[in-house]
């Protein structure tokens, strides 16, 4: 019984990312309790209350660009695409093109991949967050950066994730601009 629920769960995760869920097949046939200890990570990496939806996903991509290039980040993009945030402004994140970002947008981008890439600012980021949504909003933007920097992590350390792809966007292919290419 507890398997046929393992197996229902990892098959509706492939059919809400688009992509191979084969890694956590192996999480579960090792450890049943690891493979739910790692489920807890996802209401991390999509809990949101103050921050507006297509910033939340701006960050998500912020971070997800830092930390991967492969299928962690087309998951990232589908779920963008399946919460109906603009095409463009996707693939302006992807890009890492934020002249096609009005004022907030690239701030929170900026912002979200400086946090990724471990820089410090001068707070005045942080701060036009506050004051534009709050304390809380800068909460859901930094379980969004930690939340999607999870999944390739594991992922790599198991074996999975080690190679880079281009982008599907709506059938568009859109090349990442990511650090670890240059790697």
């Amino acid at each position: 019984m507890l398997k046929r629920l393992i197996n229902w769960l990892i098959d509706d995760s492939e059919k809400k990312t688009g992509e191979s869920a084969d890694w956590m097949r192996d999480i579960a046939r090792v450890s049943t309790r690891s493979f739910f200890v790692f489920g807890m990570f996802t209401p991390l990496a999509t809990h949101r209350r103050a921050l507006p939806l297509h910033l939340h996903h701006l960050a998500r991509i912020a971070a997800i660009a830092e930390a991967d290039c492969g299928p962690c980040f087309q998951t990232v993009v589908n779920y963008a695409v399946q919460d109906g945030i603009d095409k463009d402004l996707i693939k302006a994140a992807i890009e890492g093109d934020t002249s096609r970002m009005n004022d907030l947008e690239a701030t929170v981008f900026g912002f979200a991949s400086a946090v990724a890439r471990k820089e410090f600012d001068d707070g005045s980021a942080r701060q036009k967050i506050i004051d534009t949504w709050g304390e809380q909003a800068l909460i859901d933007l930094a379980y969004a950066v930690a939340g999607v920097r999870v999944f390739p992590t594991v992922k790599r350390a198991m074996g999975y994730a080690q190679a880079c792809q281009i982008l599907d966007l709506k059938g568009e292919p859109v090349h990442p601009q990511t650090r670890l290419e240059a790697a």
